[in-house]
């Protein structure tokens, strides 16, 4: 019996040893386990410090990069010259021109096309209206002048604001005299350019070729003093007064011109001048006392009054008794002691054109 309880109990703490060490093993693998997750848990935070450490790291190569490169930057802005500065300050502001165009292009719509077309319109008839009805046209009028030549034309009518052409042609036998100016239009000198004259029109214009003449002539500003004894004598356009005797008894003179620039001939200008058949002379000129006495033209003129231009210059011939001299129309001027020692005159009537009458008309005349 003693036996058998000692093989039971023998039994009874092998079972408790056993469960003994089933509990030992479990609780060693229990700190086995809660050891490794420590350990774990020591290797997770010392991941995070890593890579803490490393961010800060790469920040601070990152902040080191970013303050390397501005500074490089500002570097290269100091460096770039004031020239591309002002080539990138036009670009940037044609671009925004450009974009500016483009959306007016994207705006731009059958509307604004009509609306142009209206406008080309009235403009277009306006231009038309004004350039063939409204715009005033002016008459260019070439001024006689002996031995003178205006290209193909004595007068042009030319539209306000245009311009034109023209050549002058001298003849070679006369003289220029360069205080007269030349060529001039409404007194002012004009410019030639490869012998061409061209005018720019905004007015009338009166187109005069002064200062080309006979040879040997003697002036005093715009007065000819002393004539030439030549068998044709051109007075240059331009001179205003002929002085008394200036020609007087220049036997070889046969033609004279006088231009219309001369407003006056002296007293005796070209008296015995025997010659002297032909006298060239204008509606502007006032022939004053015995001018043409003892000439051949005065010689030649029939029996009456005798005009020479627009001027009464004298009587010719007999005047029977209770004569009423009736003047020309169209006569500006009477020349001094024009019916001088006519005592047959009772009257004279007289135009409505006339300027000017001269002093002593009527001596010894009975009126």
């Amino acid at each position: 019996m003693a036996k058998k309880g000692v093989v039971t109990l023998t039994k009874s703490n092998k079972k408790t040893t056993s469960t003994q060490k089933v509990n030992s093993t479990k609780q060693t693998s229990k700190i086995a386990k809660a050891s490794s997750d420590k350990a774990d848990i020591e290797k997770t935070k010392d991941a995070k410090k890593a890579n803490a450490t490393d961010s800060k790291a790469n920040k601070k190569r990152v902040e080191n990069t970013s303050s390397v490169s501005n500074s490089i930057k500002k570097k290269d802005v100091k460096n770039i010259p004031t020239v591309n500065k002002k080539e990138s300050i036009k670009k940037s502001k044609s671009s925004k021109i450009a974009k500016k165009t483009n959306k007016n292009k994207k705006g731009f719509n059958f509307f604004h096309i009509f609306a142009l077309i209206i406008f080309s319109g009235i403009l277009g008839g306006s231009y038309i209206l004004y350039n063939n009805v409204l715009r005033p046209q002016y008459t260019i009028q070439f001024v006689d002048a002996e031995g003178i030549e205006y290209g193909d034309y004595p007068s042009i009518t030319v539209k306000s604001g245009d311009s034109f052409t023209f050549t002058v042609t001298v003849n070679e036998g006369l003289s220029y005299y360069p205080q007269f100016n030349g060529i001039t239009a409404n007194g002012k000198k004009l410019e030639k350019i490869d012998d061409i004259y061209k005018v720019k029109v905004f007015s009338n214009l009166a187109i005069v070729a002064n200062g080309w003449g006979t040879a040997g002539l003697i002036f005093d500003e715009t007065n000819l003093v002393t004539g030439i004894n030549a068998s044709k004598v051109v007075i240059p356009y331009g001179v205003t007064n002929v002085n008394p005797g200036a020609f007087n008894s220049f036997n070889s003179i046969v033609e004279v011109t006088i231009p219309s620039s001369v407003s006056e001939l002296g007293n005796l200008a070209f008296e015995n001048c025997a010659n002297l058949s032909k006298v060239n002379i204008s509606n502007n000129t006032m022939v004053n006392m015995e001018c043409f006495s003892g000439t051949a033209w005065l010689n030649s003129q029939p029996n009456g009054v005798v005009y020479i231009g627009s001027c009464a210059y004298t009587y010719k011939g007999t005047m029977s008794n209770g004569t009423i001299i009736e003047i020309a129309p169209g006569t500006k001027y009477i020349s001094p002691k024009a019916f001088e020692r006519k005592s047959a005159i009772v009257g004279v009537t007289l135009p409505n054109s006339i300027e000017k009458l001269a002093t002593c008309l009527f001596i010894n005349a009975v009126i």
